[in-house]
C-alpha cells in the first residue's frame, strides 16, 4: 500500500529505547489505517480524526500500550467488540 501522509510522533527515549507516545494523522484524508501502525507497540495515543476512514482494522485492539484512539469527523463506526476491548483496556476512545 502506498500512502502520501503527513506524521508527526512525539518521542521519548528511555535507557536506550524509543517510546512513541503519539502518532498524529489528522487531516491526511487517509481512507485507511497503515498497517506499520500495528508495529509500534509502545504507541500510547493514535489521532487520525478529519480523514476518510470507513473502517479500524483489528489489529488496533493489539496495540498493548493504546491510551487514547481519536476517530472523530470520519465515516467509520467501529466495532462494538473493538470498542468494548479498547475501554476495557481503560483506552479512550473519541468518536
Amino acid at each position: 500500500m502506498s500512502m502520501n501522509m503527513k506524521t508527526s510522533r512525539d518521542e521519548n527515549v528511555t535507557n536506550g529505547t524509543v517510546v512513541h507516545r503519539g502518532c498524529h494523522r489528522a487531516q491526511t484524508a487517509a481512507r485507511e489505517l497503515p498497517e506499520t501502525l500495528a508495529g509500534l507497540p509502545r504507541l500510547r495515543q493514535l489521532d487520525v480524526r478529519s480523514n476518510r476512514l470507513t473502517r479500524l482494522p483489528d489489529w488496533v485492539v493489539d496495540m498493548p500500550a493504546l491510551e487514547k484512539l481519536d476517530v472523530r469527523w470520519n465515516a467509520c463506526e467501529p466495532s462494538p467488540s473493538l470498542l468494548t476491548e479498547l475501554e476495557r483496556r481503560g483506552c479512550v476512545v473519541l468518536l
